[in-house]
């Protein structure tokens, strides 16, 4: 399998898509990076690569990171592909919506509800909102 040349400073894409992970785990359980670094035993400066894909998270590494978000390790690479085709597309603002503080308490509220059902519901509520024009669109989200 032939890989295309990148530059030293281009991330894998892969790479990327777990750092975001990385970044979107710590931002919805409020910790900063430097909380994230000292449980992690590394600086804030090196959890700040691991978000941005410039350095490689280890296998030991992730494993770590499973333990403190408490989330498989699958979860960094679920859909890693289609997900790193769709932030480079239109679905870009989802990440940035999860990383607003508002996006993180809908999140995790939305995450308190056992009931599938009413999660589906709650969605479809959200839907006909929106559909109506009830929902002012903004260009980017605010914290």
């Amino acid at each position: 399998m032939s890989q295309t040349p990148r530059n030293s400073w281009q991330s894998d894409p892969v790479d990327a898509e777990v750092g975001r992970r990385i970044r979107m785990q710590r931002q919805m359980n409020r910790m900063s990076q430097s909380d994230l670094g000292r449980q992690l035993g590394v600086s804030f400066q090196q959890v700040q690569k691991y978000e941005n894909g410039r350095n490689r998270v280890s296998a030991s590494r992730l494993q770590q990171l499973t333990a403190i978000f408490g989330v498989p390790v699958a979860y960094f690479f679920k859909d890693a592909g289609q997900a790193v085709s769709l932030l480079q597309g239109h679905d870009a603002y989802l990440g940035t919506f999860v990383a607003t503080a508002q996006g993180r308490e809908l999140n995790t509220a939305f995450r308190k509800i056992a009931s599938l059902a009413l999660r589906k519901q709650i969605a479809s509520l959200v839907e006909v909102v929106a559909e109506e024009g009830h929902v002012e669109e903004e260009s980017t989200p605010r914290d």
